[in-house]
């Protein structure tokens, strides 16, 4: 799977979505490349990791917390302007899309997983009689 690809996607709805809201509340581009930069990076790492184990449902959920989290902590740090209400609907936005990205990239991962898969042709095991050698030298003695 190309991993560069699935976070150009994510980051690419995320930027879209933070630049579209904040956009309209006069944050400027730079502020929302970092935002969605910073985020992106960290969601991704989430989405690798921890979605896959927990599903596309709580995976969605714990990416609206993070970014409503996220985008109002950064937004707080990086603008003046009140950022309550635009990173709440943000947030949902992100999740709503997040719910669409998440399968895709499931799919991508076992697709990934499937071309790395060593065939069962590939590879023999070979087993032998005498697993010890010691067991041998011992029965001999005692013979």
């Amino acid at each position: 799977m190309s991993y560069v690809k699935s976070f150009i996607i994510k980051w690419f709805i995320s930027t879209v979505i933070i630049g579209v809201i904040f956009g309209f509340a006069g944050l400027n581009m730079g502020t929302i490349l970092t935002i969605s930069t910073i985020l992106t990076a960290v969601a991704y790492l989430g989405d690798l990791f921890i979605m896959p184990r927990i599903g596309n449902n709580w995976a969605t959920i714990t990416d609206f917390f993070l970014a409503w989290a996220g985008i109002a902590l950064l937004a707080d740090l990086l603008t003046t302007m009140p950022i309550a209400l635009y990173s709440f609907i943000t947030a949902v936005l992100i999740a709503i899309a997040e719910f669409f990205y998440h399968p895709y990239l499931l799919q991508q991962m076992s697709r990934d997983q499937s071309n790395h898969q060593v065939k069962s042709m590939d590879v023999q095991t070979e087993f032998g009689e005498d697993m010890d050698v010691r067991d041998e030298l011992e029965r001999e003695r005692k013979d």
